[in-house]
């Protein structure tokens, strides 16, 4: 949900595209004074798509013992999830997270 600190797509990686000679549209350009602009990703949410999911996310209720309370790990402030454990995690992924994204982009 790109997280400033958790990120790991930044400048050396998309060096690294430049030199494989991929995905011509993320290589960053070069703003002089050793600054750089690095270009918005595809696979990175808006805002509105970030709070969708998070709305989502914060509606959820599930069985006893399925998983811990989701609604809790669901930050409206900042738009991220936050302190959950692995199993919750792994739920997260393989059963939540395909369940937002319908939300947010239905198929047509």
């Amino acid at each position: 949900m790109d997280v400033k600190a958790k990120t790991k797509d930044g400048l050396k990686s998309r060096a690294y595209l430049v030199r494989l000679e991929s995905r011509p549209e993320l290589h960053p350009e070069d703003l002089g004074n050793g600054r750089h602009y690095l270009p918005i990703a595809s696979y990175n949410l808006t805002n509105d798509e970030k709070r969708a999911i998070c709305l989502s996310l914060r509606g959820l209720k599930v069985p006893t013992g399925f998983s811990s309370n989701i609604k809790r790990l669901v930050s409206m402030k900042d738009l991220m999830l936050t302190g959950f454990n692995a199993h919750d995690c792994h739920m997260m992924l393989t059963c939540f997270l395909p369940i937002a994204i319908r939300t947010i982009k239905p198929m047509t």
